[in-house]
């Protein structure tokens, strides 16, 4: 099985040419196919290329199927012996991708 991990946004993630995949938001617009440059390691089920840092010439192209956002978390700030409380939440944008090809 051939899958390459990418690296966008500060994270890692694993690409399988088929499956998608929940990054953070990227500003693409819906149905648009993207490359993802930063590619860390590649591997064909036998053998393994890791970069030091990145791959050289190589990319994963993806098409963007949606942007969402994630389900609501709370954000709780309490300060101790005040009777201070404060309730926030948050819903972070996300893209959902499609891995076109390695």
């Amino acid at each position: 099985m051939a899958f390459a991990v990418v690296q966008t946004s500060g994270k890692q993630y694993k690409a399988v040419v088929g499956e998608k995949i929940v990054l953070e938001k990227m500003s693409a617009n819906v149905g648009e196919e993207v490359k993802l440059p930063f590619v860390v390691l590649t591997s064909d089920g036998e053998s393994a290329e890791v970069g030091a840092p990145f791959l050289e010439g190589k990319s994963v192209l993806v098409k963007v199927l949606e942007h969402k956002r994630a389900d609501k978390i709370r954000v709780v700030h309490f300060s101790a012996k005040k009777r201070t409380r404060k309730v926030q939440g948050h819903r972070q944008a996300q893209t959902v991708v499609q891995v076109v090809s390695l």
